[in-house]
């Protein structure tokens, strides 16, 4: 009986012992513990990385979401955090919810590269009538409007509203139509330009000539473009050069905007002296005005010609005309100025020719088309019967502005000269915004450059634009088969293949 009990006992051969699933239990929860604490190492290590080296790919066509490599420059200038506040409210248009999302993800990327300086709190107006109160009297502002943005740091503020980051693109006939470009980046950087800024830009317009002024919101003022100068924190002066000894020292550019009178020699020797010590200045002279510059700009390698330039090519509406000396000019040089227009359009409701004589002090900016000419029969053109006479007309592509830069004792006078000066003013640039154009770009961006800051040249905006996988009836009819057959198919194969790899 002990023997049967014995052999009964007996483990049997190949069998394994309880001793052995006991170990096997274990090595099976040590490589599960291992895993799982290298899982929890990879976790945490990426956690760390990524809180120090933030990457993401923009993958848009046209990188709606990357900021520039000059906006990034600037945000490492912030002397002390800055907040931006929005008051975004739901829109009732599609187009304007797409607008506040890319706001959004634009203020994303500035938080993130900030790396801490930048902070975005979004206000629920609805949802938060009080705070808005609060806020409102913590900025002294009268009212906050829908969708404005407040930029905060220190004691420094700047307002902007989501009505300024986007273009519209219109009709033949002024009928609004969807989002052209947008200008998120364009407008943010700007103002935030406002909080790192060291030194007050300071902009001295020329008066005594009948030149437009920065406050007369008639259609020939000036108050408009005003405007779009103080959104970037410019400050705005009036000088009258025949009471004026010398340009102010503060002075960061002399604006002389359309002259209709001739500038005095005394006046000339103030301008010229200014620019020979290292000033700045942007001359805007209209077509059939003596302005009494001609000899002052020749030094500067500038030659002005007397006539209009005719270009039906390129002729645009006008204050609900067509008229042949509101031209549209889209072909630019290689210059600062308007290395970044391209694709743009620049409009001059009538403009005089502005040739460069000297290339090396002088660049030229933008020219009209090869079929325009320079008329130079004013008789006939006041009878509204301009025409091309080859005995004393120019044809062909003409110039239309310059850029100077000449130096003098290591002192750079920079100037730029253009053949046109109603670009920038209200009755343009109010009926510009029905039609589309809405902005004057060229005159902005010479400012930026004579005044050193060509770094917000650089901002481009961005181009929406709506990009559609187009099917037809066999693409569709492939994708319902492939998704009804193949997908399962694929799985079904991926698990007899874990299967059979099992049972080996």
């Amino acid at each position: 009986m002990e023997n049967n009990n014995q052999s009964v006992n007996k483990p049997q051969e190949g069998l394994p012992t309880e001793g052995w699933g006991r170990k096997q239990k274990a090595l099976t929860f040590v490589n599960v513990a291992v895993m799982v604490l290298i899982a929890l190492a990879i976790l945490v290590g990426v956690n760390y990385v990524s809180n120090r080296q933030f990457y993401r790919y923009d993958c848009t066509f046209n990188k709606e979401y990357s900021l520039s490599d000059k906006s990034k420059e600037l945000i490492k200038q912030l002397k002390e955090p800055l907040t931006i506040y929005t008051f975004f409210v739901p829109p009732q248009d599609q187009a304007i919810f797409d607008i506040q999302r890319m706001m959004n993800d634009l203020l994303e990327e500035y938080q993130i590269y900030s790396g801490g300086k930048i902070f975005v709190e979004k206000i629920t107006v609805a949802a938060n009538p009080e705070m808005v109160e609060v806020l409102q009297k913590k900025f002294k502002l009268e009212t906050i409007a829908p969708n404005d943005m407040i930029l905060r740091s220190g004691d420094n503020q700047k307002n902007v509203n989501l009505v300024e980051t986007y273009e519209v693109e219109y009709g033949p006939y002024g009928q609004p139509g969807g989002i052209k470009a947008f200008r998120g980046e364009e407008t943010l950087t700007s103002a935030i330009m406002t909080m790192v800024k060291t030194q007050k830009t300071i902009l001295y317009f020329t008066a005594g000539h009948n030149e437009g002024e920065v406050k007369n919101q008639s259609p020939e003022g000036l108050s408009t473009f005003a405007n779009y100068l103080q959104r970037e924190n410019i400050e705005i002066k009036q000088l009258n050069l025949l009471e004026a000894t010398e340009i102010p020292r503060d002075c960061s550019a002399l604006i002389v905007m359309g002259p209709k009178t001739p500038i005095s020699a005394p006046e000339r020797n103030l301008i010229n002296n200014y620019l020979k010590n290292g000033g700045r200045a942007l001359i805007a002279i209209d077509p059939l005005a003596d302005a009494g510059l001609a000899d002052f700009l020749t030094e500067w390698g500038v030659r002005i010609s007397d006539g209009i330039v005719i270009d039906p090519e390129r002729c645009v509406a006008f204050l609900g005309r067509k008229d042949v000396t509101c031209l549209a000019s889209d072909t630019y040089g290689n210059h600062p100025i308007t290395n970044k227009m391209r694709g743009e359009m620049s409009i001059l409701p009538g403009t005089r020719a502005v040739d460069s004589i000297s290339p090396t002090m002088a660049t030229e900016l933008l020219k009209s088309s090869g079929n325009s000419w320079l008329e130079t029969n004013m008789d006939d053109f006041a009878k509204n019967k301009a025409s091309f006479d080859k005995d004393s007309d120019r044809r062909g592509a003409i110039n239309l502005g310059v850029a100077v830069t000449k130096k003098e004792d290591d002192k750079e006078g920079r100037m730029v000269v253009l053949g046109d000066s109603d670009m920038v003013r209200n009755k343009f640039i109010d009926a510009n915004s029905m039609m589309g154009f809405g902005r004057v770009d060229l005159a902005l961006n010479s400012i930026r450059w004579l005044t050193g800051q060509e770094v917000f040249i650089s901002v481009e905006p961005k181009k929406t634009e709506s990009r559609r996988i187009e099917l037809t009836p066999g693409r569709m009819t492939f994708l319902f088969w492939f998704s009804l057959l193949m997908v399962p198919a694929i799985g079904a194969a991926f698990g007899i293949a874990v299967w059979l790899i099992r049972r080996r």
